[in-house]
């Protein structure tokens, strides 16, 4: 029985400071795309999962932002309005086609190259003081984590865009 707490304990402290920290991450995230975009953080991570990917339907993009269909669908509308994206016609909205317009790629890079050139992100800094063994350890981890949490086309999908970013 006191195992069973110790673990359960630990499973809090994981999610807590998982939680905590994706909050201020995201929290650095928002600040600037409003500030320098004038665009809001959920219809961001739609853009962001487009530019590596030729085109994906509405439930692909669910998958990847972790969001419902509902959720998926209104920053859609609000991105097509913006001619940042463009909705394949399809009976069922779920499998329609979803792409990037070139002004829609031209921002999210225009994002990057503005983040990678002066990252006012307060992760960054901090992950460059952590000996790198024990950074991919941690990596190690979470990949693990996220395979038998969400799956392997969600990590999948995280690795091969991490090291797209790598390469770019």
């Amino acid at each position: 029985m006191k195992q069973e707490r110790e673990l359960y304990a630990k499973g809090h402290l994981v999610f807590t400071f998982i939680r905590g920290l994706h909050t201020v991450i995201e929290e650095d995230i928002k600040i600037r795309l409003k500030k320098d975009h004038g665009l809001l953080y959920p219809a961001f991570k739609i853009l962001w999962i487009l530019s590596f990917e030729d085109k994906m339907n509405m439930s692909e993009i669910s998958e990847i932002t972790l969001t419902n269909i509902s959720n998926t669908y209104r920053q859609l509308v609000k991105l097509k309005d913006m001619d940042l994206v463009t909705i394949g016609s399809n009976e069922d909205a779920r499998i329609r086609e979803i792409r990037l317009t070139d002004k829609g790629e031209r921002l999210v890079q225009t994002i990057l190259r503005d983040h990678s050139n002066r990252t006012d992100l307060n992760l960054l800094p901090f992950l460059s003081n952590i000996p790198k063994e024990d950074l991919d350890i941690f990596i190690e981890v979470l990949t693990d984590l996220s395979r038998s949490l969400l799956g392997d086309k969600y990590t999948s999908w995280a690795l091969n865009t991490s090291e797209y970013l790598k390469e770019s």
